[in-house]
């Protein structure tokens, strides 16, 4: 996996006790094309600080051009913003 740390649109469900679950994000390429990612599956969630911020980690398989692969996904939670981390 290669470290990208780009920012990302995410759609996700979070259940009655807070707990958030990736669905699917957008994400523009180097021409500025955009591209749907399906989340396959979650394979790890952790929660942790990250320079003072407290970020969750999700670790996925996501489906690109019709093509598994993992990928690690962080949830800043001081500032809302999704980031696709390593990919």
């Amino acid at each position: 996996m290669r470290t990208l740390a780009k920012p990302i649109q995410m759609i996700n469900w979070m259940d009655e006790e807070g707990l958030i679950t990736p669905v699917r994000f957008r994400i523009k390429n180097e021409e500025g094309a955009t591209t749907i990612v399906p989340i396959m599956r979650i394979h790890k969630t952790d929660k942790q600080r990250i320079a003072g911020n407290v970020t969750y980690t999700f670790h996925c398989e996501v489906a690109i051009n019709d093509q598994l692969m993992l990928c690690e996904i962080r949830y800043n939670l001081e500032n809302c913003h999704w980031t696709l981390f390593k990919l």
